[in-house]
Formats: structure tokens, C-alpha cells, sequence
């Protein structure tokens, strides 16, 4: 290959083969030759951008701190392990530069798994899969794959986030008593382990303190769990224990009162504990204090509530819908106003208070709050009253977001603007009216203008011909 300038100034790569016609032996020279070029700029660009593309990943897997391997499909060889991969699975430098296919994988079903996930899923997502270096030490990891084109070839990328300190934590919890009671009183829950017969096999150190500051009673292993129950509350503890004991599992929150102390609020829950036949022989039963938090929501909607008492006091409507439009919440001023018969607006469409012409307004509205959650966009819209008549109302329309982001309904606050509009428009009817009596006595008092300077003349002509008579005398 040859690079060339073009007429047009710009750099030319052709691909050239050159043959010989004429050759003279006694020179040793050629005398004739053909020269044929084929123009292979675009090819070298495709080689150029994709080699930087390939560099580029590269220098991109090899800067991240997580394993990482590059796999062709048809034959799983290796293409490309970044160093991350290499320590975290103890390959030899010579393997690295030059890797083949090599199973990492410490059982075969996982493997199965992972290929059958690919083809299913077109990727894998945060599998599980236990696996094991060249030297056999045993390593956990979350992988997740996805294809793309590698040097040319149909691969799959997959990345490890490992998870081996947790698996052997987890293991150590499994096998060491010591291990499991630290994580056990470090919890921020009360916990309990109880045997079938209601006995308890094992408490952190929150549920002795949690115990001892209630009740005044100290707990003591193999007493029976429900001497620490309120009376009243341990018919309703034995039925969600033999519920656990069936398999199930259970979550509630619950309220306690007791004496001489402010109400306190739990959330219970009871999980069943398997044998490794599949038997349940104990129940883990934990509460958590969730009384501030409930005493804040509580707060929280006494105080809604007086807002929404302030807005019914201004005659102001309050709704809220889902985000198909149907109505979560109707202030009872506007069920007052636009619901026949006082029925409840919940569940309802928001179009069945909206006349006809005015929906597509309203679902334009609504498509700008989801184009900027949290700011107000303002309509008006005309809804049939259950009197009869169509009111004018003004709405502020605001689309309200979850924690996490995502929108979660629309809050309407409206206001009736019938009275205002009905008296706005007698205004201009009044204008209209005084502007036409205006006109209408203008152009009378033109005719009568009009009529005194045609008086006028013929009096003044009158009066001239007597006087030029008496003049001329």
C-alpha cells in the first residue's frame, strides 16, 4: 500500500499490484509494466478507528479496579483479562499475556446457568456463581456479563464484584457461635431464638435491656416466651406462631401499652428456622422500636390535616390522582360540589368532573407536570356542578415524586372562579352597553349640531335681504 496526495489536497491510501509486460535480459531491466490501484483510504480509516476502539477499551477495562474478562462466544477463549482479573485469580503472567480458555467455575451447573441466562436474557444480571483459582482456592463472586464486538469478534464481557470475604463471613457466622452472638448483640433489633415448645434458645443483649427496663424482669434461656408476652396479646403471639411454625413468614407493626409509660410502637417479625431436612426447629422472632417514627408520622398527618381543614375553610378544592388520572384523594368541599349525591370521588376519573371540551387542556397539563416534576403549571377548567351548572375553576397542577425519584401522583389545588368570571363578564357587557349609549348620544348631539347651523344660515339669510334694503335707501 501507497499513500497519496489527491487532486483535492486530502491523503489517499491505495492497494497496488503491479505486473510485468516487457523485460529486457540484456539490462536486466523492465522495460514495460502495469500498474493497477485500488483506493483502500476507507478500509484503512475502518482498521484505524477500529483498532483506537479497541485501545480504548482496553485502556478502559484495564483502569478499572473490578475483574474483568473478555470471552469470545463460539469457543469461550480469553481475549482480553484486565489485571484486576489476573490478581484477583492468581494467573500467571505467561497465561495473562496469552490466555486460553480456562474454567473458573468450582461446579459445572453454574456454568450452565450463566450460558443459559445469556442466551435467554441476551445478559447476565448480578448471578451468584462460586468460583475457583488455578491454585483451587475458593473465591465468591456477583457476575454480570453482557456481549459486544472485541477485535472483531462476537464476545462477552463480564465483570466480577467480589463477594468471597462476605461468603466466608457468612460461613464463620454458620460454624462459629462466638461470631454469630456478635453480630447478634450488635444489632440495632431486639431478637429472640425459640424453640417449638415456646422456650427460648437464645437473646441479644438489646432484647435483655429492652426486657429489663419494661418489665423489670430479667430473661432467662429456656423460660417460656410468652411470660414476657402482655396478657392480652398472647392468644394473638401463639396463633402467628404456629403460623410460623407452618413455614410461613410474618410482618406487622404493633402498638403497647403499657402501664405508666407512653404507648410504644414495634414492628414484629416472626421467620421460621429450617434443618437442613427441610424441618422447622425454632422460630427467630425480632421487634424493632419504631415509636418515634410513628409518633412523626402521626404528627406529620395531624398536621395534613389541619391543612386540609384550612382549605376546605377557603372553599378551595384539593384532589389527588394516580398516574392514570383516577382520583386518590377528593378534599370533601369538591365531593360536596361536583359529586352527584355525595358519592365518593375515589377510584374515579378525573375527566367525569371536566366537560368534554376542556380534556385535552387538562391531559396537556398534566403531560407538562411529567415533563418537570415538582413545578406548578396552572389551568382553567370548566366542570359541570351538581347543580346543574358549569362552573369556572382555576387549578394548580403539580406532579409529586417518591424518595426514590420517580413520580408518584398529581396534586390538584383549585379554586371556583365562576362569580369572578360571571362579574368580569358584566363588566365588559356594562362597558359595551355605556360605550353604544356614548355613541348613540354623540351622534345625536351631531344631528342636532347639525340642525342649529342649517337654522342659523336661513335665519341669517332672512335677516340679510330686509337690511340690504334698508341700506341701498
Amino acid at each position: 500500500t501507497y499513500r497519496f496526495r489527491h487532486k483535492d489536497g486530502r491523503w489517499i491510501w491505495l492497494l497496488s499490484r503491479e505486473v510485468v509486460l516487457e523485460h529486457n535480459s540484456q539490462t536486466d531491466k523492465h522495460v514495460q509494466h502495469l500498474g493497477v490501484a485500488i483506493d483502500v483510504t476507507a478500509l484503512k480509516e475502518a482498521h484505524r478507528e477500529l483498532a483506537e476502539s479497541n485501545d480504548r477499551l482496553r485502556t478502559l477495562i484495564a483502569s478499572i479496579p473490578v475483574p474483568i474478562a473478555v470471552n469470545r462466544v463460539h469457543d469461550g477463549k480469553a481475549l482480553y483479562n484486565n489485571a484486576a482479573l489476573q490478581e484477583y485469580f492468581d494467573l500467571p503472567s505467561d497465561i495473562a499475556l496469552h490466555p486460553e480458555s480456562i474454567n473458573f467455575y468450582a461446579h459445572s451447573e453454574d456454568r450452565a446457568r450463566f450460558v443459559e441466562e445469556l442466551q435467554s436474557k441476551g445478559k447476565v444480571d448480578k448471578q451468584e456463581i462460586h468460583l475457583k483459582t488455578l491454585q483451587g482456592e475458593d473465591r465468591w463472586g456477583i457476575v454480570s456479563a453482557m456481549p459486544l464486538t472485541f477485535n472483531g469478534d462476537q464476545a462477552v464481557v463480564a465483570a466480577f464484584n467480589d463477594i468471597t470475604k462476605r461468603k466466608n463471613a457468612e460461613d464463620a457466622l454458620l460454624r462459629s457461635e462466638a461470631n454469630l452472638r456478635a453480630i447478634f448483640d450488635a444489632s440495632v433489633q431486639i431478637h429472640y431464638l425459640i424453640a417449638p415448645d415456646f422456650h427460648v434458645l437464645a437473646f441479644n443483649k438489646l432484647a435483655g435491656e429492652t426486657i429489663r427496663n419494661l418489665l423489670k424482669q430479667e430473661i432467662i434461656l429456656g423460660s417460656d416466651i410468652r411470660t414476657l408476652i402482655v396478657p392480652n396479646d398472647v392468644e394473638s403471639f401463639e396463633q402467628h406462631f404456629q403460623e410460623v411454625l407452618a413455614g410461613s413468614q410474618l410482618r406487622f407493626e404493633k402498638s403497647l401499652a403499657l402501664p405508666q409509660r407512653e404507648v410504644l410502637w414495634f414492628e414484629f417479625q416472626f421467620i421460621p428456622v429450617f434443618a437442613a431436612n427441610g424441618e422447622v426447629i425454632a422460630v427467630s422472632f425480632s421487634a424493632l422500636d419504631i415509636t418515634a417514627q410513628k409518633n412523626a408520622t402521626n404528627k406529620l398527618l395531624k398536621s395534613e390535616q389541619r391543612y386540609r381543614s384550612f382549605i376546605e375553610l377557603q372553599g378551595t378544592y384539593f384532589t389527588r390522582t394516580d398516574l392514570e388520572g383516577r382520583y386518590t384523594y377528593a378534599s370533601p368541599s369538591m365531593v360536596r360540589d361536583y359529586s352527584p349525591d355525595g358519592a365518593s370521588a375515589i377510584g374515579k376519573h378525573g375527566y367525569e368532573h371536566i366537560i368534554p371540551d376542556d380534556h385535552d387542556l387538562a391531559r396537556q397539563t398534566v403531560e407538562r407536570c411529567f415533563q418537570a416534576p415538582g413545578m406548578p403549571f396552572f389551568v382553567t377548567l370548566r366542570k359541570p356542578h351538581v347543580s346543574g351548572d358549569i362552573r369556572t375553576t382555576e387549578w394548580e397542577f403539580i406532579a409529586i415524586s417518591d424518595s426514590d425519584g420517580s413520580i408518584s401522583e398529581i396534586q390538584c389545588v383549585g379554586h371556583d372562579l365562576t362569580a369572578r368570571v360571571a362579574a368580569h363578564e358584566e363588566i365588559i357587557m356594562l362597558n359595551k352597553t355605556l360605550e353604544l349609549r356614548v355613541e348613540q348620544r354623540t351622534k345625536a348631539l351631531v344631528a342636532l349640531n347639525n340642525e342649529k347651523n342649517e337654522f342659523l344660515g336661513i335665519a341669517a339669510h332672512d335677516l340679510k335681504n330686509p337690511l340690504a334694503g334698508i341700506l341701498s335707501s
